[in-house]
């Protein structure tokens, strides 16, 4: 069964695929020059879940990321572990 969930929209439509446990799952979303990627997994360690998120330069490739961060699920809100 799937514990990650990533939902795509573009023209109208909308696409979802399906992550494992044990693999995680990673997106890109990029323009030309700026662009997001997600990467989610689970940290089996600590029984969560952990989103890595950076900002990129998009499909033109220049550049270096940069590292938003790790976030995780604290009680009720998201915190920032890195």
């Amino acid at each position: 069964m799937a514990h990650f969930y990533s939902t795509v929209t573009s023209k109208g439509t909308t696409h979802t695929k399906c992550g494992h446990k044990k693999r995680g799952m990673s997106s890109s979303t990029n323009g030309w020059d700026l662009g997001v990627d997600v990467d989610m997994h689970y940290d089996a360690e600590k029984d969560r879940d952990v989103a890595t998120i950076s900002v990129t330069h998009g499909s033109s490739g220049h550049g270096t990321a940069m590292r938003l961060g790790e976030f995780v699920k604290d009680g009720d809100s998201i915190k920032k572990i890195v």
